[in-house]
């Protein structure tokens, strides 16, 4: 499953990629058909990113200066969680958890694939060991959060950022497998290479 949706993460990136540099060309935007296969759609949107690179455009890296290893520091708190008021709401309770659980600071250190700007990350601390899996597109970064050892009921979720400079900055939403607790976590991760 999680081969999967790094599969259909990195495929999302590349079709986004190709829709860009066929608008920034003038054409029209590649249409992918809900059955085409993994290879077919990578390989249909490395087409215009092999000939972009031919012509020399500057759009021919769609990663840019984010490709290279980042680390930085992370800080969760808890994240609370709002019900609507009014009628039809009264009966509704919240059994959130107010453990300590997921809350503080720890490190994060992600690595951005130059040509396809794949991210593949870990972090520890009060997050656990986790595990992050993305991609970078036009200087926005998203991942998923897993745990490393399967095993661990721990926080997952996703990660959002945005890369500006030698910095990326942004936030992760996670919460329990029974949802009784969640956090959200700032980061700032500074370019090493």
């Amino acid at each position: 499953m999680k081969r999967l949706f790094r599969t259909l993460l990195v495929v999302s990136g590349l079709l986004a990629l190709a829709a860009c540099e066929n608008k920034s060309s003038g054409g029209a935007p590649p249409v992918a058909s809900a059955t085409a296969t993994p290879s077919a759609a990578t390989s249909a949107s490395a087409v215009p990113a092999a000939s972009a690179a031919a012509s020399g455009s500057a759009s021919a890296n769609p990663v840019g200066a984010s490709a290279g290893s980042w680390s930085g520091n992370y800080k969760s708190a808890a994240l609370p969680l709002s019900l609507p008021t009014g009628k039809g709401y009264e009966d509704v309770k919240w059994q959130g958890d107010d453990s300590g659980v997921g809350l503080g600071d720890g490190a994060l250190s992600i690595a951005v694939d130059g040509a396809t700007g794949v991210v593949a990350g870990t972090a520890d601390g009060a997050l656990g060991n986790i595990v992050l899996d993305g991609v970078v597109v036009d200087g926005q970064m998203t991942a998923s959060i897993t745990r490393k050892d399967p095993a661990d009921r721990g926080l997952t979720g996703t990660a959002i950022g945005k890369v500006v400079g030698d910095k990326i900055e942004g936030t992760m939403n996670l919460s329990l497998p029974e949802a009784n607790v969640i956090r959200k976590a700032t980061f700032t991760l500074t370019k090493k290479s």
